[in-house]
Order: C-alpha cells, then sequence, then structure tokens
C-alpha cells in the first residue's frame, strides 16, 4: 500500500467527507459539548464530547440520554471494578432500554456484559476527571451487541 507522505494515509483511501447527516447527528446529542469530528474508522465519523470536574450529572445524565441507539459510546475506566486491572477502553451500546459494554483493551476478555442506565451513569460520573484527552468518544456502532458473546 503506498502512503501520501503530506497527509500520512494511504493513496487508496479517499478522505472523509463530513455531510449534513454528520452535522445534524452531532447536533442532537445534548449534555457535552462536542470538541471534535475525526474519522480513522472507514464507516463513518466519531465524535468526541469533552467531559471533565465541571461536567455535572445533569450533563452526563442528558448527553446518554440523547446518544442514538444505533451508536457506542467509548471511554476510559481507570480500573476494572472486577478484576485488579489498571485502566481499560469500555465500549458501551444501548439495546433497547438496556445498556451493553465490553472491556476492550488489549488483554481482556472482550464479552459482551449488561450494565444498568444508572450504574452507566454514575461511572462515566464518577471518572469523568480521569477520561483521556478529557473525551468520551461517539461512533456509529458495527453491529448489535449480544449478552455473553465476545465483541468483534
Amino acid at each position: 500500500m503506498t502512503v501520501d507522505k503530506e497527509k500520512r494515509r494511504p493513496v487508496n483511501f479517499p478522505p472523509y467527507k463530513f455531510d449534513e447527516e454528520d452535522r445534524l447527528i452531532a447536533s442532537q446529542i445534548n449534555g457535552l459539548k462536542l470538541s471534535r469530528i475525526v474519522n480513522p474508522k472507514p464507516f463513518g465519523p466519531i465524535f468526541h464530547f469533552e467531559i471533565n470536574e465541571q461536567s455535572t450529572f445533569q450533563d452526563v445524565f442528558e448527553f446518554l440520554n440523547s446518544v442514538p441507539e444505533e451508536f457506542e459510546i467509548q471511554y476510559f475506566r481507570p480500573f476494572s471494578p472486577e478484576e485488579s486491572v489498571a485502566g481499560t477502553i469500555v465500549i458501551v451500546q444501548k439495546v433497547g432500554s438496556n445498556y451493553c459494554f465490553y472491556n476492550g483493551s488489549h488483554g481482556q476478555d472482550k464479552i459482551w456484559k449488561t450494565i444498568t442506565k444508572d450504574e452507566l451513569l454514575q461511572e462515566l460520573f464518577t471518572y469523568r476527571q480521569h477520561q483521556s484527552f478529557g473525551t468520551i468518544e461517539v461512533s456509529r456502532a458495527n453491529k448489535q451487541p449480544m449478552i455473553g458473546q465476545k465483541a468483534n
């Protein structure tokens, strides 16, 4: 594969064009401030939302309620409550009125598990100051999660 040295991306991979649908999606997600949109995924953009110590519980609540169901949320958990593992990336998807998650860091089992909305809200609020670069990522999900099944 050849790489355009100026732009540092594969020549045969065209740049993503942000359209009105992307802007509409970003404007529908409330609570946290949109900080940037990037596109390292081939199927669409990743929206970065600011979260920090000044973010209120209400901000996090509005954010979670406004993320479309066909999207996933990715954030950093500084430690795993199930294991003595230091830090992991957590991927969450809403399925109906429930939420599913898996630990996405290297070496994790990557099995979809359930998490209640209240547990997720509390976790996002509690760990808000630990988010890498002060953001939570939102992107279009690849496929529907299945509890107990391996992700990806």
